[in-house]
């Protein structure tokens, strides 16, 4: 072994005392023998051999410049400001260093990979994060997200938190939208998590009323859209989607009431006018007319009144409500009312044309599938609720998805 590979492996041992290397390399490294040398080293040598010679000479570039020349000889422009890059993040102080690698920048012009454009090495990695959401690392362009995948394996492989953080604040600056949560679900699904792992991930889910993928662990909506709530109502009032139903200031016990009275005033006017003495026919007439109309009013409800309400929304919005998106969720909403208020009788038909229509928009899925699934369900009850069987009619809905 010649004293030049001995000095060489020196160099590269990180072992010996940067003093000893000192006066080991002190005049050697400006000699022409260096720089074959260094070319004789394993690539994974050459940047370390380097970076040691730099700690052993003064911090000038009459000292410097020889080591840097014999660690580029024969680069292009763009490899050599790579090469001195690297060195530059061995070293750990070197003013000198950091001014030929100034120099290089203002000599050396980067293409961007996606655009072609010509920039200096600053300037280009600015250009390919605000222009195209790529990092710049080790002379290339790269995804952010394989290098935070990379970032992850090297954290799952290793017992160092510090290489964990490290993954939180690299998904930080590329993924500013990303939470948190999202970045602990990336790593917890690369490995097998307890119960106290996946608890977090669990509750977030349940927040949102979804599931968890089984692999992945990202959240998963369910396949089946939650059903809309029952409308609104009171009595005398309906509202729900934007439409609404108000029956007035007179309420339906009121209208029953009134509409009794009015029958029975109309045959006392009748009697009236047929009797000699008009007088005591009139006063009779009133007595019995004010008797009817509280006698009807007070065996009359709030319950009716709801009913009267619903079944209103029935006769009167149903058929004018149009087919928009609100309009399908307050149809199902009506539905979903009507199994607990209205009369059978009075939106049967109603209901029917509901179906053939629901059916026909049921292909759409989501709100008109909702739809069509509930107004069938109110068919159904409705049909036991006069008498009917509705076993066969729920068995019909629940045949095709056999």
């Amino acid at each position: 072994m010649t004293g030049s590979e001995v000095v060489a492996k020196i160099i590269a041992d990180r072992t010996m005392r940067p003093h000893w290397l000192a006066v080991l390399v002190r005049d050697y490294v400006a000699s022409p023998e260096f720089a074959s040398l260094l070319q004789k080293l394993p690539p994974n040598l050459r940047g370390r051999a380097a970076a040691r010679a730099l700690t052993a000479v003064p911090d000038d570039i009459s000292s410097v410049k020889p080591i840097t020349d014999a660690l580029t000889q024969g680069l292009g422009r763009t490899r050599t400001l790579e090469r001195l890059i690297e060195l530059q993040s061995r070293v750990e102080v070197c003013q000198s260093l950091d001014q030929l690698v100034e120099q290089a920048e203002a000599k050396t012009k980067l293409a961007c990979p996606k655009c072609g454009a010509k920039l200096r090495r600053a300037t280009l990695i600015r250009h390919l994060w605000f222009k195209h959401r790529l990092v710049f690392e080790k002379g290339r362009a790269r995804e952010p997200g394989p290098l935070i995948e990379q970032a992850i394996q090297a954290a799952l492989a290793s017992s160092n938190p510090a290489k964990i953080d490290y993954v939180f604040a690299l998904a930080e600056v590329s993924y500013r939208s990303v939470e948190p949560a999202q970045i602990h679900q990336a790593i917890t699904s690369r490995l097998d998590a307890d119960d106290d792992e996946l608890q977090p991930l669990k509750t977030r889910a349940l927040e949102r009323h979804s599931g968890l993928c089984s692999r992945c662990l990202s959240p998963v909506a369910s396949p089946i859209p939650r059903l809309p709530p029952p409308l609104v109502v009171s009595p005398g009032r309906l509202l729900g989607e934007g439409f609404s139903l108000d029956l007035g200031p007179v309420s339906t016990a009121r209208r029953r009431a009134i509409r009794y009275a009015s029958i029975v005033a109309g045959l006392g006017l009748i009697a009236t006018s047929l009797t000699a003495n008009p007088l005591p026919a009139c006063i009779s007439t009133f007595l019995l007319t004010g008797g009817v109309y509280l006698a009807v009013l007070s065996r009359s409800g709030s319950e009716d009144a709801i009913d009267a309400v619903v079944d209103a929304a029935w006769s009167d919005l149903v058929p004018r409500v149009g087919r928009s998106a609100a309009a399908v969720n307050f149809l199902t909403r009506l539905c979903r009312t009507s199994l607990t208020a209205g009369s059978t009788a009075n939106r049967t038909d109603s209901v029917w044309g509901q179906v053939e229509q629901a059916a026909v928009l049921s292909g759409k899925g989501g709100p008109h599938l909702q739809w069509f699934a509930a107004v069938r369900v109110l068919q159904a009850f409705d049909a036991g609720r006069i008498g009917r069987d509705w076993i066969p009619s729920l068995v019909g809905m629940i045949a095709p998805l056999f």
